[in-house]
């Protein structure tokens, strides 16, 4: 079995622990990374071994499965809402949305899509 994809959009303080846990499990492959400060993607990538893409090439990325979205609070639902647009899960740090509305929305966008939608601290 091949492991799965993930690109993540993020790379600040708490993407450190995401990258190093990613590592330890078979299941899951950092292939990406992307954040609006490109400067950072390209550090964490150089760091770990990835591409350091731009958040629209990644979302685009066909080999990305699931986006891992560390992206600040505030964002988190506009960059949920792209990924699952472009067919990928999402796994958001916490929390999942700063509002309940945002929430459901995500929810029901991901259903519809047939993807899935996750949320918890590193």
């Amino acid at each position: 079995m091949s492991a799965t994809k993930v690109g993540i959009i993020g790379c600040g303080n708490i993407s450190g622990i995401y990258f190093q846990a990613g590592k330890t499990f078979e299941a899951i492959e950092i292939v990406a990374c992307a954040d609006i400060m490109k400067e950072r993607a390209v550090a964490k990538a150089e760091e770990h071994g990835c591409k350091a893409l731009g958040v629209e090439e990644l979302l685009a990325d066909s080999e990305i499965d699931i986006v891992m979205n560390l992206t600040i609070p505030i964002a988190h639902a506009e960059v949920a809402f792209k990924a699952i647009e472009a067919g990928k899960s999402v796994h958001n740090e916490k929390p999942l949305a700063i509002s309940r509305e945002d929430g459901k929305k995500m929810l029901d966008m991901a259903k519809a899509k047939g993807v899935r939608v996750g949320c918890a601290p590193d």
